[in-house]
C-alpha cells in the first residue's frame, strides 16, 4: 500500500475495516470507515462526499489519531442526559438482583421490584421506564431460566467435565481405544394431550388465549444426539421402561459405524441402569452425575422442539402424538448441523 506524504504513519498501522466491523457506536464506525478509505489512497474531500460529512471533519480524524491513536478518535460521550447509574456498577447490579431474586420464597422480580432495589442500594430515584433502559444498558436482558434439580451438586458436575476422559475409558471394554469412540447423548421426553405452552406474538397489551386439553393420552419420544458426528436418532413409544431402552439401544447401535465405538452417556433412570438390559457390542453406557439434567444437551432439543413444534396445541389422539413427534424430530435432525450445533459441549471431548 503506498503511503502518502500528506498523512501521519498511524493511518497505516491499523485494520480499520475490521474495526468498523466489530463496533458498536455509529459515530465512531463512521470514522473508522473514513481512516479506512484514506489509507486507500482517498483524499479528504473524496472521503467527506462519500460519508456525507465535512472536509474538516475528516482531517480532524486524522488529527486525532496522530495525536493521540484509536482512543483519539472514538466517541467520547459528553452529548445527551448522564447516565444515573456508572458503568463500573454493572456487576453490582447484576449481583443485587441475583441476590433479591434467590431470597424470594417464589414469583419473580417486577419493575417496581427493581425500582425500590436500585433506590435503596445505589441512592438513584428512577422511572420505570428508565429502570428498564438501565437493565438494558447493562446487559441484562429478560429470560427464561435453565431449570435445574433441587438436589444438584455443582462440584460433582464440575468433577465430571474435568476428568471426563478418564470416566470414558472407565467404560470401554478391553482392546478398543479412545480414537475409536464416538458420544452419544440419550434422553426420553413425554409429549401428551396435556402439553406445554409457549410464547408467542400477539399485538402489545393483549394476552392471547391458547387451548389447553386436559385428556391424559400420551407417548415418549426417545432421542439420542451424537455432535461429533452430526446424527441422531430418535424412536415414540408408548411407554417408557426397560425393554423401550432396549429397542432405543439397539437403534443406536445400529447408527455406529463399522470400526466405531459408542459411549452413549444418559440420566440415572432406573431403565438405563438396570442389569437387565443387554448392552449391544459396539455400545458402552456412561450414566452421568445424579441430579445433572443439565449435562445433557438432548435437554435443549425437547426444549427446542416443544417450542418451535409441539407446543400450543391439541391431539386427536395416540396416532396424532405419534405423527406430531415424528415431524418434529425429523425436522430438526434432517437440518444440516442442527445437532452439531445444538449439542456440541466443550468439556465433552476426548484427546486421544
Amino acid at each position: 500500500m503506498a503511503r502518502q506524504a500528506r498523512f501521519p504513519t498511524a493511518l497505516y498501522e491499523h485494520d480499520f475495516v475490521r474495526l468498523a466491523r466489530t463496533e458498536r457506536h455509529a459515530r465512531t464506525r463512521l470514522r473508522w470507515l473514513g481512516l479506512a478509505h484514506l489509507q486507500e489512497g482517498k483524499s479528504y474531500a473524496e472521503v467527506a462526499q462519500a460519508l456525507k460529512v465535512h472536509t474538516k471533519s475528516v482531517m480532524s480524524w486524522v488529527k486525532r489519531l496522530a495525536r493521540a491513536g484509536l482512543e483519539g478518535v472514538r466517541e467520547q460521550g459528553g452529548r445527551g442526559a448522564k447516565p444515573k447509574l456508572a458503568a463500573g456498577e454493572a456487576s453490582a447490579l447484576q449481583e443485587a438482583l441475583a441476590q433479591a431474586q434467590a431470597s424470594r420464597a417464589g414469583g419473580r422480580l417486577k419493575g417496581r421490584d427493581i425500582q425500590r432495589l436500585m433506590e435503596e442500594q445505589f441512592g438513584v430515584r428512577l422511572g420505570l421506564s428508565t429502570v428498564y433502559d438501565t437493565l438494558k444498558r447493562h446487559r441484562l436482558v429478560w429470560i427464561t431460566g435453565r431449570s435445574q434439580h433441587p438436589e444438584h451438586d455443582p462440584e460433582v458436575q464440575e468433577a465430571f467435565k474435568k476428568t471426563f476422559a478418564p470416566e470414558v475409558i472407565r467404560v470401554l471394554p478391553e482392546g478398543v481405544e479412545l480414537e475409536q469412540v464416538d458420544l452419544w447423548f440419550q434422553d426420553e421426553a413425554r409429549v401428551g394431550q396435556q402439553g406445554t405452552l409457549t410464547r408467542l406474538w400477539a399485538p402489545k397489551g393483549s394476552r392471547p388465549g391458547v387451548v389447553r386439553q386436559q385428556q391424559f393420552v400420551s407417548a415418549y419420544l426417545f432421542g439420542a444426539v451424537c455432535p461429533a458426528r452430526d446424527e441422531a436418532v430418535g424412536l415414540v413409544m408408548p411407554w417408557v421402561n426397560t425393554a423401550a431402552m432396549q429397542r432405543h439401544l439397539e437403534e443406536i447401535a445400529a447408527a455406529v459405524p463399522a470400526g466405531r465405538h459408542a459411549v452413549v452417556l444418559a440420566d440415572r433412570a432406573g431403565w438405563h441402569l438396570t442389569p437387565q438390559l443387554k448392552v449391544p457390542a459396539n455400545l458402552s453406557l456412561l450414566p452421568l452425575p445424579a441430579a445433572s439434567p443439565q449435562l445433557n444437551p438432548t435437554e435443549q432439543v425437547w426444549e427446542q422442539l416443544r417450542q418451535s413444534h409441539l407446543a400450543n396445541r391439541c391431539y386427536s389422539g395416540y396416532e396424532d402424538i405419534v405423527e406430531a413427534c415424528c415431524r418434529a424430530w425429523n425436522s430438526f435432525v434432517d437440518t444440516a448441523g442442527a445437532v452439531r450445533k445444538l449439542c456440541s459441549r466443550t468439556w465433552a471431548v476426548l484427546d486421544s
